[in-house]
C-alpha cells in the first residue's frame, strides 16, 4: 500500500516506516484482520521498506551543475553536436 498505491516507500522510506502500524491499523480494521494477521502484515511491510534507501539527505546546501555531457567532455566527436 504505501509503495505501489501511495508512493510513500520511494518519496521518503523513513516516514512509510513509521506510518506501517498506523496503516496497518486502518486496514486490518477494514479487511477484518485477526491480530496475528495484522502482526504478519507489518512485519511483512517492515521488511519490504527496509529493501528501500535511506533517510532523504538535505540538498538544501547543495550547488547545481550541468547536468549536460558535452561532446568536449568526452573527447569524442559526436555526429551533428560540436
Amino acid at each position: 500500500m504505501l509503495s505501489l498505491r501511495m508512493r510513500l516507500a520511494y518519496i521518503n522510506s523513513e516516514a512509510a516506516k513509521e506510518a506501517v502500524p498506523r496503516v496497518a491499523d486502518i486496514m486490518a480494521e477494514k479487511l477484518g484482520w485477526s491480530s496475528r494477521e495484522k502482526k504478519r502484515q507489518i512485519t511483512e511491510a517492515t521488511a519490504y521498506m527496509n529493501e528501500f534507501g535511506g533517510p532523504v539527505p538535505d540538498k538544501s546546501g547543495a550547488k547545481l551543475r550541468s547536468a549536460t555531457l558535452s561532446s568536449g567532455a568526452l573527447g569524442v566527436a559526436v555526429r551533428g553536436v560540436s
